[in-house]
């Protein structure tokens, strides 16, 4: 199953930081078969596949703060 979700933000920092927060909990919360995510800014990408969760939040984390700037 192939799927994608494409975000317009606008300018709003937070909505970059809702946004991810959102699609964390989704992949969190898939345990048995974890899909491959991939998140693409301003030419920037975030690709995950094969993560622990604790990796999951450092990578999320460190995307969102690398933009929260670019967006404001």
């Amino acid at each position: 199953m192939v799927g994608s979700l494409l975000v317009n933000l606008g300018s709003a920092a937070t909505g970059l930081g809702q946004v991810v927060a959102v699609i964390r909990d989704w992949w969190g919360r898939c345990h048995d078969t974890r899909p491959s995510l991939r998140l693409t800014l301003d030419g920037d990408v975030l690709e995950l596949s094969e993560a622990t969760d604790d990796q999951v939040v450092e990578a999320f984390d460190l995307f969102v703060r690398r933009h929260a700037t670019a967006v404001t």
